[in-house]
């Protein structure tokens, strides 16, 4: 009989040399390979915009819960349809929030339930982009309705401020999913891209968005007190403000886009194209010997004329004029449109919060007193009086005017105190750009 002999390294050694291994080792190192051990288990890929969904779903629940509670005889913007007008108001919540409550539950149970379906994926990411594209359509859109003045969102501030909330979380997290500021970011247009060219387009931007506001607010405003003649000088000043306003901000963020800029100067500042001066070298044959002599160029066209090119260039002095008029006229519409019984003198207005609404009715309304005249004894002293609504003190339903005026003025003064910088930075690009 053979002779068998253990080894420690798991191995048997016979009598003829043959060494075989142990079968014990050989399911146990079958069973390690199969086995994948807790560093190599996939990772979970979580959606890195879980913050921003989150925030819409918290935002949106309060939104549209705020609205459900207002009773509808507080309701005194529309007099006609105060019910479709308070559904209208609840569905821009409820659809959000669905929407976001859908993409964290999907996106936090991958482990648990759904791990064949990802969110961030479908259509190499796409699909979430345009989702989130239509988010922030919807609620500008719903801000506009739910803010509009006279609107729903005066009867409670949660309403109002979870409104503007709710499109800015929108806002953000598209901002995350185009940039590059996070994990899985599609890095195609970012808001620091937008905005940050130079140190005043941010000012220009918030100051186009807030006359643009105070234009929309003072048109509605306007068409509502028009009916009672009162404060509709206010409303003017605001319809002139956000309209010059508008065009203003509007021309200088085409500026800092290099819309009036020719083509010659931005590409070639150190060239004098158009009537500047030039410098030609000649270098002659032999010795070497460079003459250098200063000459006159001029850009003509096919006919001889010169053509007419705009060439204006972010922190110029049109720039610091512009921002100059800008805050003098701001700070008459702070004065004009925000003092004691102004149209914007306060967000809430100094609306009734109740069912008593007059509309455009009210120049045909007539309230009648009764009264009596105590010293005429009891059967003379009786009186009828008339007062025409007209005449009477009147609600100011409340509006983003407010907000609105206030950011205007702030924007445009920020506009001047940065313009030195933009300055700076725009004579430090040209110097660096005649350098190469």
């Amino acid at each position: 009989m053979a002779a068998v002999t253990a080894k420690n390294d798991n191995t048997i050694v016979g009598d003829s040399g043959n060494t075989t291994l142990d079968p014990k080792s050989i399911f146990h190192a079958a069973e390690s390979e199969e086995t994948p051990t807790n560093s190599e288990k996939k990772k979970v890929d979580y959606n890195p915009r879980w913050k921003g969904y989150t925030l819409i779903l918290i935002l949106s629940l309060f939104n549209f819960v705020n609205t459900i509670w207002v009773p509808m005889e507080r309701i005194t913007s529309n007099t006609n349809g105060k019910k479709e007008y308070r559904n209208g108001c609840i569905v821009f919540g409820i659809v959000t929030f669905s929407v976001a409550l859908l993409i964290v539950v999907q996106d936090r149970s991958q482990q648990l339930y759904i791990s064949s379906f990802h969110y961030g994926k479908v259509k190499e990411g796409y699909f979430e982009g345009s989702v989130l594209v239509l988010m922030v359509i919807w609620w500008i859109v719903g801000v506009a309705i739910i803010t509009k003045p006279g609107g729903i969102a005066y009867q409670a501030s949660n309403i109002y401020y979870s409104s503007w909330l709710t499109l800015f979380a929108c806002i953000y997290t598209l901002n995350l999913w185009s940039g590059n500021e996070c994990d899985d970011g599609k890095d195609i247009l970012s808001l620091k891209e937008i905005v940050g060219v130079s140190r005043t387009l941010k000012s220009w931007w918030v100051l186009f968005l807030a006359a643009c506001t105070v234009f929309g607010c003072s048109i509605v405003l306007h068409s509502k007190i028009k009916a009672y003649d009162a404060k509709e000088e206010d409303t003017a000043y605001g319809i002139a403000l956000g309209l010059v306003s508008i065009i203003v901000s509007l021309f200088h963020i085409l500026v800092h886009y290099n819309f009036f800029t020719s083509p010659s100067s931005s590409d070639h500042h150190h060239d004098n194209v158009g009537g500047g001066g030039g410098i030609v070298t000649a270098t002659t044959g032999g010795p070497t010997t460079t003459t250098t002599v200063a000459v006159a160029t001029t850009t003509t066209t096919h006919n001889g004329r010169v053509p007419i090119t705009m060439d204006i260039q972010e922190g110029g002095y049109m720039e610091l004029f512009s921002s100059v008029f800008l805050i003098l006229i701001w700070l008459i519409g702070v004065a004009v449109l925000t003092q004691d019984d102004a149209v914007g003198a306060t967000m809430d207005g100094a609306e009734c919060k109740n069912s008593f609404n007059l509309d455009e009715s009210v120049n045909n309304c007539t309230i009648i007193v009764w009264y009596t005249d105590q010293g005429a004894g009891d059967d003379g002293g009786i009186h009828k009086y008339e007062v025409p609504c007209k005449t009477l003190q009147r609600d100011t339903p409340g509006s983003n005017l407010y907000y609105a005026v206030w950011i205007g003025f702030l924007s445009s003064l920020n506009i001047a105190l940065n313009w030195k910088r933009a300055q700076a930075l725009r004579l430090a690009s040209q110097s660096e750009q005649q350098q190469q």
